[in-house]
């Protein structure tokens, strides 16, 4: 799949600390995690391994295995767990890990990233490892951004240090180079926001002005009976 099809980028998500699981032992998960990387190796992609982490009390004991085994060689860039949100002490061993190298990523769909972006930050989480989603279409977009607003706008956070878990971070890990960032070359991806509000005014999407004063300006075939936002 990541050598035909464009958009695979590596395997997964893989679950693990979670009752859904097939509870897959150490050497199951490092054959898995080693094909991802050496099918990244074959086609320049990122060839990460997405985990679905869940709310079992063994947390993120799966991927610091695959870590402490040295027969392995597995490296922390190539793993990448998400959820990792659900409490207190998975969000805080979700931060040590990132001192580690591991990339981990918080959903929104609970709709609180914006409080425990403050205990990840308290507990040492690298701010370069950390990633924001909307868990696929579980949720709209629009919390994602909601959440990013709350992290300013209630959290006090400065926006240059709240961006980046949704931008630069998520390209980084993903290995998206012509995304996450204003440059020269890069898909001209834009948002222009309200000063004070922080309310999206204007979205530029390749190029293509999609929003503009606050108003659509295109409508893609797939939303015309959808109430998505």
């Amino acid at each position: 799949d990541m050598l035909f099809v464009p958009e695979v980028l590596g395997a997964g998500e893989t679950a693990i600390s979670d009752n859904r699981s097939t509870a897959p032992s150490t050497a199951e998960l490092a054959r898995l995690v080693l094909d991802a990387h050496v099918g990244g190796i074959l086609t320049g992609k990122c060839g990460v391994t997405h985990f679905h982490v869940g709310e079992a009390p063994s947390m993120l004991a799966p991927i610091k295995a695959l870590l402490d085994e040295p027969a392995y060689a597995i490296q922390p860039e190539w793993l990448y767990p998400t959820h990792v949100e659900r409490y207190r002490a998975l969000v805080e061993e979700a931060a040590r890990l990132s001192q580690r190298g591991c990339t981990v990523d918080m959903d929104t769909v609970e709709e609180d990233f914006f409080a425990w972006l403050p205990v990840y930050l308290n507990a040492g989480g690298s701010k370069e490892r950390l990633t924001v989603s909307s868990d696929a279409a579980v949720t709209p977009p629009r919390n994602l951004f909601e959440q990013l607003r709350k992290c300013v706008l209630d959290v006090h956070m400065p926006i240059e240090q709240v961006l980046p878990f949704a931008t630069v971070n998520s390209a980084t890990v993903l290995h998206l180079s012509r995304k996450g960032r204003l440059a020269e070359g890069n898909d001209a991806d834009l948002l222009v926001l309200e000063k004070e509000g922080l309310e999206i005014r204007h979205v530029i999407a390749r190029g293509v002005h999609v929003l503009k004063n606050g108003s659509m300006q295109v409508k893609e075939k797939w939303r015309e009976k959808s109430n998505r936002q």
